[in-house]
């Protein structure tokens, strides 16, 4: 399913991109899983929060939400938004969504509620940030 989801990003607009991006954290909890390679062999491409269910998920940035779904099983209910300058967000196993594709969204406004779709067995939110379609380490980029 990585590359399924990988499809989904579009290229950025810019070959070189705001090296110096800060998002906000989407939700406030604890660190379920960070990024990169994990003992089993995947990869995380985000990191994974601990989130009550129905917990707001708010817009890390000013964006266009590029989807909105449950189409890829393993994310369950997913947003992508797209920032300026190549950059996207991506908010998975969420409860609802409360945005639709071509919405524009500011920084801090709620674009789903927290929740366990897809494959994972508690309430978190999965956050991945990209850079011209390229993984970054969220943790590289948010700001409290």
């Amino acid at each position: 399913f990585k590359s399924d989801l990988e499809s989904l990003y579009l290229p950025g607009s810019s070959a070189n991109g705001d090296e110096n991006r800060r998002f906000v954290w989407p939700v406030r909890g604890r660190l379920l899983s960070g990024f990169g390679p994990r003992e089993n062999g995947l990869v995380n491409d985000g990191i994974n929060i601990a989130v009550r269910s129905g917990e707001t998920v708010k817009a890390a940035a000013n964006g266009q939400v590029i989807y909105a779904s449950d189409e890829m099983h393993a994310f369950g209910k997913l947003i992508l938004l797209q920032h300026a300058d190549g950059w996207v967000t991506a908010y998975a196993h969420n409860d609802r969504l409360h945005v639709q594709v071509g919405d524009h969204v500011e920084l801090g406004q709620r674009i789903a509620s927290a929740g366990s779709s897809g494959t994972v067995d508690r309430s978190q939110l999965h956050f991945e940030v990209r850079h011209n379609g390229q993984p970054v380490n969220p943790m590289t980029v948010l700001v409290f």
